[in-house]
């Protein structure tokens, strides 16, 4: 969420030429978001469906599945952006503004982390944990912006990204995957109830 915040973040801290810079390469990388968007739509009919015919672990499976493949294709674009970002910049700009490797590197890293909390989301939505979803929204975007806030003139750009990411898995990442393990578990034990 505050994420978009992050050109202002850095024109205020550290100038506008490397807020346009950051900016850029958040706009090349947004590319994998919008890819794990139009991926994901489907799997919210196919968990739902699932679900409501009482196949748990055939929701389940179908998110292993799913996320290995958004996880690799995110990878690869990521992979390919990374390469391409600045070749891509000087044919479009005669080279006037060019993304470090290691920003590219850095954004890289949270687009993939990024793409496989959308596909866990989806998951939790399906499982009718919408407060859930909402809470720990708004723990990570409080959380990364002060993270941001106290990093970015100790650290430099680099933070923005890798702060997010960091926030991120700790607040709904990892509590995804809880909330998934307790779910199956629950569904489990219905199905086959423990005898006395």
């Amino acid at each position: 969420a505050t994420f978009g915040l992050d050109p202002a973040l850095i024109a205020r801290g550290s100038g506008a030429s490397e807020a346009a810079t950051y900016a850029l390469a958040d706009r090349f990388f947004g590319i994998v978001a919008i890819g794990t968007t139009i991926v994901t739509t489907p799997l919210w009919a196919a968990y739902g469906e699932a679900h409501g015919a009482g196949q748990h672990e055939l929701a389940y499976r179908t998110l292993k599945k799913w996320t290995l493949r958004i996880l690799l294709t995110a990878f690869a674009i990521t992979v390919l952006i990374v390469i391409m970002v600045n070749p891509a910049i000087m044919f479009l700009s005669n080279g006037s503004i060019l993304v470090p490797v290691s920003l590219a590197l850095a954004m890289g890293g949270w687009r993939i982390v990024e793409s496989i909390g959308a596909s866990l989301s989806v998951y939790i939505y399906t499982i009718d944990k919408v407060r859930f979803v909402v809470m720990a929204g708004a723990a990570t975007a409080v959380a990364s912006l002060l993270c941001k806030l106290v990093l970015l003139p100790w650290l430099g750009v680099l933070s923005l990204p890798v702060s997010t990411a960091v926030c991120f898995i700790v607040f709904c990442f990892l509590p995804c995957l809880q909330i998934i393990k307790r779910f199956r578990a629950s569904h489990a034990a219905l199905v086959h109830p423990v005898s006395a």
